[in-house]
């Protein structure tokens, strides 16, 4: 997956686990993982998709999902409509799983209180975080 992509996944799934902190229509900044921001979100909830740009504003892509059931599926979009992947989100176990667009099991992930993604590979080894939808905290 590319940095635009687990981007859309982080921040798709981060809105699903928000609940109703974030309305149609917002805008949510992306920070990269030294707090640095990487690019933006436009949330539309009544048609569940999210649009993601980078800072010239320029369309990486969009993501669709509905986050109505506890167990739920976010489709991942090239600009031009092309699907790129998908996950399939268990809210009640807290468990991710991350396909590729041919369906095969790429990796896993732990959804955190926070809405925070921690990702795995299907050997268990953490993976860097690319893009957030809140900046780090401050490390001392």
């Amino acid at each position: 997956m590319t940095r635009g992509r687990i981007a859309a996944l982080l921040l798709t799934l981060w809105l699903a686990a928000a609940g109703d902190r974030v309305n149609a229509g917002d805008w949510v900044e992306l920070y990269d993982k030294a707090g640095g921001r990487s690019g933006y979100a436009i949330i539309d909830r009544s048609t569940g998709r999210v649009d993601f740009f980078d800072l010239s504003a320029s369309r990486t892509g969009w993501a669709e999902l509905d986050a109505a059931r506890p167990t739920y599926r976010v489709n991942f979009y090239t600009p031009r409509g092309r699907i790129i992947g998908f996950a399939v989100v268990n809210r009640e176990h807290r468990r991710v799983e991350f396909f590729d667009p041919k369906s095969r099991h790429s990796a896993w992930g732990i959804l955190e209180t926070s809405g925070r993604v921690t990702r795995l590979d299907l050997s268990g080894r953490r993976l860097d975080d690319t893009a957030i939808p809140f900046p780090p905290k401050a490390t001392k």
